[in-house]
Formats: C-alpha cells, structure tokens, sequence
C-alpha cells in the first residue's frame, strides 16, 4: 500500500518535472533564436548612440561650490549664533538683580550685546578647536552618468535571466556519463563554461556600478569638507568621465558577448541536442 502511494506520488511529481523541462526547453530556444539576435540589435543600436568620450556634458558635475559660498556660509551660521548667546546674557543678569525697572533693563541689554559681539569675534578660534567646518552645501549626482548606470545594470539583469535560463537547457540535455563518443558532450561543456564567463561578468558589472558610487561619495564629502580646494571638485568630475567611458565599453562588451553565445550555440545546435549519435560512434564533425 505504502509503496502504491509512492508511485502515485513520484508519478504526479515527474509529470511536473517534464512540463518545468518542457517549458524551460521551449524558451531556451525561443531565447537562442530570437531574443539573441535582438539583444544584439538593441545593445548596437545603444552603443552607436552613445559617444565615447563627450566630457562636455560632465562639467558641470559639483554644483556651485567655491570659497565665496563657503564665507557666505560662515557669517549666516555667525549670525544665527548671536541671538542665542543675547539670550542666555540676558537671563543671567535677570537672575542677578533682585529688582530693577524696565529701563534698567534695557541698559543691560546694550553691553551685554557687545559682549556677544565679542563673543562672535571669538568663534572661529573655538570652531577651529572642535574641528574642521563642514560646508552644508550640495553635490548633485550626474544626471548623464546615473541615467547610463541604470540602463547598464537594467541589461546586466536581463543578461543574468538569459544566461541562466540557457545554461540549465544546456546542462539538462548533457546525457549519462560513458566511455567513449564525448565529443558532443565535450561541446556543450564548452558552451556552459562560456555562458560561466558571461555570468561572472554581469556580476561583476553589478559589483562595480556600486563601488563608483562609494567612491564619488568620498570625494563628494571631501568637496563638502574643503570647498576652496578645486582639485576634489576636479577629481569628481574626473571619475565621472572614466565611469562615462568605462560604461560605454561594457555595452560593447555586452553585446560582444550576446553574438559570442549566438554564434556558439547555433553553430553546435545539434550536438548541443543530440550531443550523441545513435549508432554510438564518435565524429570529429
């Protein structure tokens, strides 16, 4: 009974297992045949739209940050301080004086706001001692070079499925291991240790994209830290042209890669199906 139900069971389970190769062979091929030769098409087409090197529209990558905005900065943030500093004279010499009319008042409050004049004098000495000050500016992103990292990392994924979804039709159609007439199986090794490469590739990619974005996050801090120094705002712009550039090779690469597959596999299609022959005798062609 126990081994009826098992049967039962493994049969239902193996009927599902073969509609999931059905379909997984189905759109291995579809993918081979037709969405290859597109990817190919879409990734050219975006490879000849986009310059390799145009620095011109990278320039203006840092914002409007120098040492006028800088000073700017400074005396407005001097500035919000003096009222505070008023306030807290004025509290004390309330406390202090046990009576007292309102003009008195008043006449307390004219030195004490020269003491917090003197006071602001003061400020850069004890701004210094607390450390470097940070300038609350902006550095906005490249709009160029983010909208070209979100175009490459949307193909990346899309390789990635592609990719993945030929490499399991490959892998499933390598048939039991015997001695002798590999040649066919050693063709679709082949193919998967090259679709192995293009998916190292794409995670590479992957990883990359957000180590640029780390990076210019150092130097951005640093502009914010050092606004008088031009050379950070130099060095920014600089990443961005290499990013620029290196974004436009990989969709070289990317498409390189989608004619490599396509020439392999359709070219070895049928060892790649049948990797061996009937009457089990091994060929060279």
């Amino acid at each position: 009974m126990e081994k009826a139900r098992l049967t039962k069971e493994a049969r239902r389970a193996k009927k599902g297992f073969d509609k999931i190769t059905s379909d997984l062979k189905t759109s291995a091929i579809e993918l081979i045949h037709v969405k290859l030769p597109e990817k190919v098409l879409e990734m050219h087409d975006l490879v000849q739209s986009l310059p390799l090197c145009d620095f011109n529209a990278l320039k203006e990558v840092a914002g409007k940050i120098d040492g006028a905005g800088a000073v700017k900065d400074a005396k407005k943030s001097n500035n919000e301080d003096r009222p505070s500093k008023k306030r807290k004279l004025e509290a004390s010499a309330a406390n202090g004086s046990s009576s007292g009319s309102n003009a008195q008042l008043s006449a307390e409050a004219e030195p004490s706001s020269d003491s917090a004049s003197s006071d602001s004098s003061d400020a850069p000495s004890s701004s210094r001692k607390r450390g470097p000050a940070v300038h609350k500016g902006l550095v906005p992103c490249n709009s160029g070079v983010v909208a070209l990292v979100d175009c490459v990392k949307k193909q990346v994924m899309e390789m990635i499925q592609i990719v993945g979804v030929i490499k399991l039709y490959i892998q499933l159609n390598i048939p039991q291991i015997e001695d002798g007439n590999n040649f066919g199986v050693e063709i679709q090794e082949e193919a998967v240790a090259e679709l192995n490469r293009v998916e190292d590739m794409a995670f590479s990619v992957l990883e990359s994209l957000n180590k640029y974005y780390v990076m210019r996050g150092r130097f951005a801090s640093k502009i914010l830290k050092h606004p008088a120094v031009s050379d950070y705002v130099q060095s920014v712009k600089e990443l961005d042209g290499k990013q620029y550039a290196w974004l436009k090779l990989t969709c070289v690469d990317i498409r390189n890669h989608y004619m490599v597959l396509h020439d392999i596999i359709t070219k070895n299609e049928e060892k790649i199906k049948k990797p061996r022959t009937s009457d089990m005798k091994a060929s060279m062609y």
